[in-house]
């Protein structure tokens, strides 16, 4: 018999909030990794490395569920982010005993080997993640003043996990300097 509960518990991933909008409201964590998966697909063509694809696209589909029971740490609040990781491993722990047993060793291990970033299919789901906000946000202007975006602060906070991708930093200055060009995101 299926356990239906544990079925839907992956659908809470929709009601998870993160700071960034989409229209009038947040965007969910669900939007969040559906765009980041759909974005893993053009840019894993366009790296110079092999990857196995599964495998980072299960990174990164698994890898933010965990924020069905810790919410989501948004990149700019040093408060929210101290303690992340160790919050995380043990929101994770709770949340794999209510998962469908078919799944709960995998999201155990995608989210293990997401944190411990040291795979090239870690890497990647890192950039990935690194880059989707700042897609999300490109054309919502007002956002990157709001939420005090600036240049130093966008490598400050997102370069490392792009880094050993050299063609999505190469994306990533494009990026700002097309920011920059429009008068969205001031240097300092």
């Amino acid at each position: 018999m299926v356990d239906i509960d544990a079925l839907l518990v992956p659908y809470k991933a929709k009601l998870v909030e993160r700071v960034g909008r989409t229209g009038d409201r947040h965007e969910s964590m669900a939007e969040h990794v559906f765009s980041s998966l759909l974005l893993a697909r053009t840019l894993e063509k366009r790296i110079n490395r092999k990857l196995d694809v599964h495998r980072a696209e299960s990174l990164i589909l698994y890898h933010d569920l965990v924020e069905i029971k810790s919410g989501d740490a948004f990149v700019l609040d040093d408060e929210a982010r101290a303690g992340k990781v160790e919050r995380e491993k043990e929101a994770v722990q709770e949340l794999a005993k209510e998962l469908p047993a078919e799944i709960r060793d995998e999201v155990l291990s995608c989210f293990g080997e997401y944190v411990a970033n040291e795979s090239w299919e870690a890497k990647f789901a890192h950039a990935v993640d690194a880059l989707d906000p700042i897609l999300h946000s490109f054309e919502d202007h007002p956002a990157w003043k709001k939420y005090g975006f600036t240049v130093a602060k966008l490598r400050e906070k997102k370069l490392a996990a792009i880094e050993p991708f050299p063609e999505l930093v190469e994306l990533f200055e494009e990026l700002i300097r097309i920011q920059e060009e429009r008068g969205v995101i001031p240097d300092k």
